[in-house]
This record gives structure tokens, C-alpha cells and sequence, in this order.
């Protein structure tokens, strides 16, 4: 079916179908604009800090090179710790780590295997006005295009999902049916939200992505697949997955906080 087959299909529609067709193409078109323009501009800020952390970074492998082939003077030894210091921040957590030993050691070994990491990290950087092949560019234009797409989906099925609950929901007189019938629902739109924000987590940053562990994983696994579960055991306690996944994402959150504070002691 082309274009000119789907208008003489449109316009057979009375007023109001016509209406309502009309505000959700404008609706999709205005939230992929939305959506486009801020992965545009994540785009811009994320390529000037990679910039400024390539800069900082060489700097930073030059004042190791300097100071290795020195004679290891206190107050060289005091500027290469500035150094350091100004590049922490732009550097992965694996050579924070090797930072935070050096530090504690002072030894020349540490500082060798650290001189080594950066400048592997280094060799990570792409320049900023290397040149694309042509494939190369048409790939990153159609990636830029399709990137609004995920959230646009998640907010489509997001007012779907709301637009069928209302329904039901002003048809129910129990308000212990009516709260049921929101945890269903709610207990769905959770999961997809957690699997489009997984999505897009292994797409936009899974090379820095440091893996949590089997446990994290396990208890997301939980969260995403508890409504799925419990549906095809008994729809009646469809609501009960919303209870489950509230108590997996407060473990998840804990389990985070617990890790955060044992890597930071």
C-alpha cells in the first residue's frame, strides 16, 4: 500500500477519527524531534569531554614519560602527582584504582604499570578531525536517526498502556480492583522500562559499562520477568508481581549502595 492509498484511506474516516489519527502523528512527530535534538546534544557535550580527557590524558602519559626518566626528585615527583590529580576525574575506574596504589606505595613498579594502562587509553582516543570513510559516516547518520526510536516506543506503548487501564479502570466499582488493576499495568510498563533502559545501556556505553556482578543481573532478570511469570502461572495474581519487583529493586539499589561503599573504603 502506498502513500496515495493510505490518504484515500484517511479520508474516508469521519471528523473525530480523523482528529484523533492526526494528533498522534503530530504527537509521534514532536516527541521524535524531541528526542532527536537531545541525543543531538548528549552527542555534542560527550564528544568535547572525550576531547578535553584525550587532552588531559596526554599531558598526563608526557608527565609520567618526564618523570620516569628523571631523577625523581621530590618536587618532580609532587608535579607528577598534580598531574594525576588534574586527570583523575577523565580517567575509567580501573586506573583510579591504580591511582589510589600509587599513592598508598609510592613504589616505581605501580607507576610503570600505571604509565603502561594510560597509555594504552591514549591509544583509544580517536583524533577529533580524523576523517570517516563514507560507510563510516552513512552508518553514524542512520545510527543518529534510529536512536530516538527506543524512548519513542517506550512512551508510544507507555500511553497505550494507560489509555486501556483508564478504560477498564472507570468500568470497576471495588477500590480494591481498581488498585489491582494499576499494579498490572504498572507492573508491565516497570518491566519495559527496565529492558528498553538495559537496551540502551549495552548500546550506548557497554564497553564502560563495569559489570556489577551475577547477583545484580539475577535480581534484574527478576524484576523484567516477574509479570511474565506469574501470568502464565495465574492471571489473578497478576498484581502480586508488581509487590515482587518493588522488593528485587530495593535489593538492587541496596546491593549497588553496599558495593559503592566497600570499593570506596
Amino acid at each position: 500500500m502506498d502513500i496515495f492509498e493510505l490518504y484515500n484511506e484517511f479520508i474516508k474516516f469521519d471528523v473525530a477519527s480523523k482528529f484523533y489519527i492526526s494528533l498522534f502523528v503530530a504527537l509521534v512527530l514532536f516527541l521524535y524531534k524531541t528526542f532527536l535534538n537531545m541525543y543531538y546534544e548528549h552527542e555534542k557535550q560527550s564528544q568535547s569531554h572525550k576531547i578535553k580527557a584525550g587532552e588531559v590524558i596526554a599531558k598526563l602519559d608526557a608527565q609520567l614519560i618526564i618523570y620516569l626518566g628523571s631523577d625523581k626528585a621530590r618536587a618532580d615527583e609532587d608535579k607528577l602527582i598534580e598531574k594525576l590529580g588534574e586527570g583523575y576525574l577523565y580517567l575509567n575506574h580501573k586506573i583510579r584504582k591504580k591511582i589510589r596504589l600509587y599513592y598508598a606505595n609510592r613504589s616505581e613498579a605501580a607507576l610503570l604499570t600505571l604509565s603502561k594502562v594510560i597509555s594504552e587509553t591514549i591509544d583509544s582516543y580517536c583524533p577529533p578531525n580524523e576523517e570517516k570513510l563514507i560507510i563510516e559516516q552513512i552508518m553514524s547518520f542512520v545510527a543518529r536517526l534510529l536512536k530516538p526510536l527506543a524512548p519513542l516506543i517506550a512512551v508510544i506503548i507507555t500511553l497505550l498502556i494507560a489509555i486501556i487501564h483508564y478504560s477498564q479502570f472507570v468500568e470497576l466499582d471495588s477500590v480494591w480492583d481498581k488498585i489491582t488493576l494499576t499494579m498490572k499495568y504498572g507492573s508491565f510498563i516497570f518491566s519495559i522500562m527496565i529492558t528498553l533502559g538495559i537496551l540502551n545501556i549495552i548500546v550506548e556505553s557497554f564497553k564502560d559499562l563495569r559489570n556489577p556482578g551475577f547477583r545484580f543481573w539475577l535480581l534484574l532478570f527478576g524484576v523484567v520477568v516477574s509479570p511474565i511469570l506469574i501470568l502464565l502461572l495465574d492471571q489473578k495474581l497478576l498484581y502480586m508481581s508488581f509487590f515482587i519487583q518493588v522488593i528485587l529493586s530495593l535489593i538492587i539499589v541496596l546491593t549497588i549502595s553496599s558495593e559503592r561503599q566497600r570499593r570506596d573504603s
